[in-house]
């Protein structure tokens, strides 16, 4: 088996741990497909996924611009505000077009139109207007609670503790979209963010609306919702120039193995790094070195190139990870070694040395328990009638700062204690080892997930089918790793039932809509979700490759949606995703906070095309 490769992408499901029912989260790290790669040299490199190797998160994955730190503390929704943007969350496609009359879905990282430029009675089968202030379509609404209002504050994780910075949301557009009774349409109400990190929309009627911010839909009745979020690093990060360079030459590594890796991780810099060996562009180390020689890394390109700076307590570590073996059969990989300097400082558009010895981390632990592959495969074909199986991963993960605030939103993902990629099909008896570098302010979360994907595809205009793009789809978790020692996983939650879109099969290719249909579906059958994603791509043909652009994603409590205006467009097809979440989420107030536990099940539909 190839070995695992991880993009920023993240994902979340239930387990049941010892018997326990216990919510599960994906990590900022999630594995997936070797395609999946995100924001690393492979992103996109298999021809059958393009994926744009620009976009954060699913979410994974997760902020409008990746890496934009010198304007870190600039307000953003983070995609989907979620550390959970998932393997399975699409970035949009690497032929990804400008916004033009043959591109009118917004990219993930372009603002929405303000509801001003939006015609009143745009679309005949259901309209959406302009609300002018003072304006009462609905009126049996409570006029005392109009308006809604809101903040963010981005919530540094630093070694010396957090640090609340308000977002600049001057430059951000908000509007709610309020659905009018009978499916006539939606009126919108346009807001205004502030540079002290809040917004305010004006007049917007009691009862549900869309928040809608970015590419991102709320669906909430709260009057104020506090957009928050966790990242690690200093509010003060500055990013590397083009030219910086690290050089490596250090010695004392254990035998490596083609499949070992090494990872760098600076947490108060919120630098994490996967795969450096793999990325570097000259020097890896080959089968049997112990030491790195020459070995180099374009640092400009790392997914949050933040300069260490020595004066203010920045450290540098690095970890390889060996291939160990399981009782004699599959492989895993876990920190054996590890390389720590307090007083490094990088420096910008120009090559830095990095030199010195591994030490064998002394710091042993083990992780116990038994893992139920089969509970998870029954629910293959509750994700789509033609999903077939891809892979399987447990992993253990590291967060700064603890768990208590849950997953942050960090560009490079979690740093790997325990990497174990399995296609087993029936239980699994694990006790494996792992070495923990880190300090005792990390806190240490399991991962395991299932993963299987949905080849979708277009009619090519001469005949035939274009190749395929292979949609992912999970059904993965997180949780306190002594949750999973001693224990027994299973899934605790299954994909959504029943999909219908304007009361048609959703699981099948649906046609002859209108253009703002509504999406139903059923509880999953296990599990009681707190929230549902919908998360919808258009489908387009780039030359005889199918791919995904120009995504929108809608968080709802409830198991329906109405689409609104401006995202489907006739003659066009779209993909729709719908995951069930499970967990202390609250997505009408905090949809930014991601906690631990916590879990994910998906499900993708059929083609829509209205």
């Amino acid at each position: 088996m190839r070995p695992l490769r991880r993009s920023r992408y993240t994902s979340t499901t239930w387990l049941i741990l010892g018997g326990v029912a216990a919510a599960v989260q994906g990590c900022g790290a999630l594995f997936g497909l070797e395609e999946l790669e995100v924001g690393g040299k492979d992103a996109g490199a298999d021809s059958t996924n393009p994926i744009d190797s620009t976009v954060v998160r699913d979410t994974s994955a997760a902020m409008d611009s990746a890496g934009d730190v010198e304007t870190s503390n600039v307000g953003f929704l983070p995609d989907g505000a979620e550390p959970l943007g998932n393997a399975g969350d699409v970035a949009d496609s690497g032929a990804r077009e400008d916004a033009s009359a043959d591109a009118p879905l917004h990219d993930a990282d372009t603002q929405p139109e303000r509801a001003s430029d939006v015609a009143v009675g745009s679309e005949a089968d259901a309209p959406i207007d302009v609300a002018p202030q003072g304006r009462d379509d609905h009126a049996d609404t409570d006029v005392l609670q109009r308006g809604m209002s809101g903040r963010q504050d981005i919530h540094w994780v630093t070694k010396n503790g957090i640090v609340d910075v308000p977002a600049d949301l001057s430059a951000v557009t908000f509007e709610a979209l309020v659905p009018r009774a009978n499916d006539s349409g939606f009126d919108v109400y346009p807001g205004m963010g502030y540079r002290e990190g809040t917004f305010t929309i004006p007049d917007v009627p009691a009862g549900t609306y869309y928040l809608h911010v970015g590419n991102s839909h709320t669906v909430t009745a709260a009057r104020f919702v506090d957009l928050s979020y966790y990242r690690t690093g200093r509010p003060d990060g500055e990013v590397a120039g083009e030219g910086t360079i690290l050089n490596f030459n250090l010695s004392n590594l254990n035998d490596w193995q083609s499949t070992d890796e090494l990872q760098l991780i600076s947490s108060n810099a919120g630098v994490v790094i996967l795969g450096l060996a793999r990325d570097a562009s000259q020097g890896s180390p080959a089968p049997g070195a112990t030491e790195v020689k020459g070995m180099r890394y374009d640092y400009s390109l790392a997914p949050n190139p933040i300069l260490l700076d020595a004066t203010k307590g920045d450290e540098l570590m690095l970890t390889q990870l060996t291939t160990r073996t399981v009782d004699g059969g599959p492989t895993y990989q876990a920190i054996d070694r590890v390389y720590f300097e307090s007083t490094f400082t990088f420096k910008s558009g120009v090559s830095n040395e990095v030199l010195g010895p591994f030490f064998p981390e002394p710091h042993s632990m083990s992780l116990k328990t038994t893992w139920k592959h089969g509970d998870f495969a029954q629910y293959t074909a509750a994700t789509s009638p033609s999903a077939t199986y891809s892979s399987q991963y447990l992993a253990v993960d590291g967060i700064a700062g603890g768990l208590a605030h849950g997953e942050t939103a960090d560009p490079g993902g979690f740093p790997d204690l325990l990497l174990y990629a399995s296609d087993a099909m029936s239980d699994e008896v694990l006790n494996l080892s792992y070495q923990n570098p880190f300090p005792s302010s990390y806190g240490l979360f399991g991962r395991v997930g299932f993963m299987s994907q949905v080849a979708i595809s277009l009619p090519l205009p001469d005949g035939g089918d274009g190749l395929p793009f292979q949609m992912p789809a999970t059904i993965v978790g997180d949780t306190d790793v002594t949750n999973f020692n001693n224990s027994t996983i299973t899934a605790a939650v299954s994909p959504i039932r029943n999909p219908l879109v304007d009361g048609k099969d959703g699981f099948s290719q649906v046609s002859g809509i209108t253009t703002t249909p509504t999406i139903t579906w059923n509880a999953p059958a296990r599990g009681i979700p707190s929230q549902y994603v919908v998360t919808l791509w258009e489908v387009f043909l780039n030359g005889d490759q199918t791919a995904l652009k120009g995504k929108r994603r809608f968080a709802t409590t409830q198991t329906q949606l109405r689409i609104p205006p401006r995202v489907f467009e006739a003659g066009r097809h779209y993909l729709v995703r719908i995951q069930a979440f499970v967990g202390a989420f609250d997505p009408e107030v905090h949809p930014s906070i991601w906690p631990l536990p916590a879990g994910q099940a998906d499900a993708i539909l059929g083609l829509v095309s209205p």
